[in-house]
């Protein structure tokens, strides 16, 4: 029987949502990501599917058996049998066509990612694909845009700092106010603005902003203290109803801790190094409270503000060594001035694993961009 009009219209549809399917895996960068994707999808297909083979038979004789008894039962595992079958060739065929397709398009990767990097050339991970290196443009579209990207962050931080954000079930009475005071919150604050808070007096009283100042490290401590206790649920029930007199004993084998990632911030996310790593993700994030009103566009947005940022200078600081080793010249100067601010930057937290680190990148890089 000849199908009709809609239905070949129906079935083309759904093969090019298929196939856009396919197509919309992220495009790899090299031979290794095409062939770890390609892999990852094959197997996903894979496990996908035996769990479809498995469970849908079960669900088709649990269904059955609660409507019809034992003949419903074996009538449900029959039809569960046969959709987990053929639900389940679909996704490991589905995995299976998209896992090669990502590893022909690592092959095809290969020329142009030797190719790319010496012609100046950037991959952009976002779009996936390698993109023109044109400073000049980047430097005038980043013209007027304000550095700590309040344009984009302003009203998250705005709402944030006038205590918009409220926790849910606000407690009605808290006997003691001394952690909240010293994060500069109100007790129905929600645990991004307690966060945000926490991060900019942590940051405002860190010991590498304040050397051998001792009310500064007391300050610190205090801080870390509270935010330990307001960030924890259960601690900040007790704290509310019992003050600080209710938490004795919970906290006397234990120091005051850093949250994790403000921790990672603080230790590898020195100010010295803004001209070299800009502001971290872990940094952003905990600016804004870890907020769910930043959309991943804008995060991105931000990321590719920071890239451009520092490409930028990081072309202004090797200009002039590249115009005097052209021209003949003693480049000795340079040399003299760089290995200061290396010195300089090896003060900081982490500072010389850091300063090792970023002399590698860029030693890796140049080495790919040169050949």
């Amino acid at each position: 029987m000849a199908k009709s009009k809609e239905e070949l219209e129906a079935e083309q549809k759904e093969a090019k949502e298929k196939l856009e399917a396919i197509l919309s895996t992220s495009r790899p960068k090299n031979l290794r990501e095409g062939v770890g994707s390609g892999v990852s999808n094959i197997v996903k297909g894979a496990v996908g599917g035996a769990g479809v083979v498995v469970l849908l038979p079960l669900l088709g004789g649990a269904v059955g058996a609660k409507q019809a008894g034992i003949v419903g039962g074996a009538f449900g595992l029959a039809i569960g049998a046969i959709g987990g079958v053929l639900g389940g060739a679909a996704m490991i065929v589905g995995g299976a066509v998209s896992g090669v397709v990502q590893i022909g398009r690592g092959v095809a990767a290969v020329p142009q990612q030797l190719i790319a990097p010496r012609q100046g050339k950037y991959w952009n991970e976002y779009d996936g694909k390698w993109e023109e290196s044109d400073l000049e443009a980047e430097k005038k579209a980043l013209e007027g845009v304000p550095e700590d990207n309040s344009d984009l962050l302003g009203d998250v931080e705005k709402d944030l700092d006038d205590g918009k954000k409220k926790q849910d079930g606000a407690p009605e009475e808290v006997v003691d106010m001394f952690y909240y005071e010293t994060l500069d919150v109100a007790p129905d604050a929600d645990k991004g603005t307690i966060k945000r808070k926490y991060y900019k007096l942590a940051k405002q009283y860190h010991p590498d902003k304040n050397p051998g100042d001792e009310e500064a490290a007391q300050k610190f401590k205090v801080i870390a203290e509270a935010y330990q206790v307001l960030s924890d649920d259960d601690k900040r029930v007790i704290y509310n109803k019992e003050g600080r007199d209710g938490l004795q004993g919970q906290n006397d084998d234990e120091a005051p801790k850093l949250d994790p990632v403000i921790l990672f911030t603080f230790l590898f996310g020195s100010d010295k190094f803004n001209d070299i790593t800009g502001q971290l993700a872990n940094a952003t994030s905990s600016r804004v409270g870890d907020s769910p009103d930043i959309p991943l566009t804008v995060a991105r947005q931000i990321q590719k503000r920071r890239v451009g940022r520092l490409a930028i200078k990081l072309a202004e600081r090797i200009e002039g060594y590249v115009n005097v080793k052209k021209s003949g010249g003693s480049t000795d100067e340079f040399v003299a001035k760089w290995m200061a601010e290396g010195q300089d930057l090896s003060t900081a937290s982490f500072g010389y694993q850091m300063v090792t680190t970023c002399g590698k990148v860029y030693n890796l890089v140049s080495v790919a961009h040169l050949g």
